[in-house]
Order: structure tokens, then C-alpha cells, then sequence
């Protein structure tokens, strides 16, 4: 299976699929993006090459902010878990599955972590 990956801007992502694909996993296309905002995340859904727009098996880093106790936490922390973590989710999986649905086929798998 070809998967298409994207992440917020680390830098690091096409390298990290160019080593994947030299020791045999599956080509993968990779994608720099801020999640947090929809129309660079629609956007780049648009921009996909058309071999890769029925294949979205992986969605964006997770962000963990403010372990401290619940009421000791900074507002600004949570603002950011939930635009990354929660919108940014949304905004993936809204800009992707309209195309699906006309081409009747495609997959979206979210992938989570627990911050600790």
C-alpha cells in the first residue's frame, strides 16, 4: 500500500521517507504542513499528485502541552493540543474524503499516541 504522511513543519519528513523507501517500505509522499490551518491543508489536498489522492493512510504528529495539573494549566497550551490535535484532524479528514466519495474508494487512518 502507498500512503500519503503529513505532518506540522519539522524539517525532517522527506528524509525520513526517502531512508523508509531505500530499506523497502512502500513509497510514501510526504507533505510539510502546519495542520492547524484549513486552507493550507486544503490546499495541499488539492496539490496532490492524482496517483495519490485516494491514499491517506496517516495523519499528522500529536502535541502534547502542559502536563502540569489541570489547574495549573496555560490556556495557550491547550489552544495549541487542540488545534493540532482535534481541528487539524478535521481539516485533514474533511479536505481528503469528498474526493474519496466521488472516486468511491480510499482510506483515512488516524494514528494517536498518549503523551506522558
Amino acid at each position: 500500500m502507498r500512503g500519503c504522511c503529513w505532518l506540522p513543519p519539522r524539517g525532517k519528513l522527506a528524509e525520513v521517507a526517502s531512508l523508509a523507501l531505500e530499506r523497502g517500505a512502500p513509497p510514501v509522499h510526504s507533505i510539510d504542513l502546519d495542520v492547524r490551518d484549513h486552507r493550507a491543508v486544503q490546499q495541499a489536498i488539492d496539490d496532490l499528485p492524482a496517483a495519490w489522492r485516494d491514499r491517506y493512510p496517516g495523519q499528522q504528529r500529536r502535541l502534547s502541552r502542559g502536563l502540569e495539573k489541570l489547574y495549573m494549566g496555560k490556556i495557550q497550551d491547550w489552544d495549541e493540543m487542540i488545534d493540532t490535535n482535534v481541528k487539524g484532524l478535521l481539516y485533514v479528514t474533511r479536505a481528503v474524503v469528498p474526493g474519496m466519495i466521488v472516486r468511491a474508494r480510499g482510506h483515512v487512518i488516524n494514528l494517536g499516541s498518549t503523551a506522558r
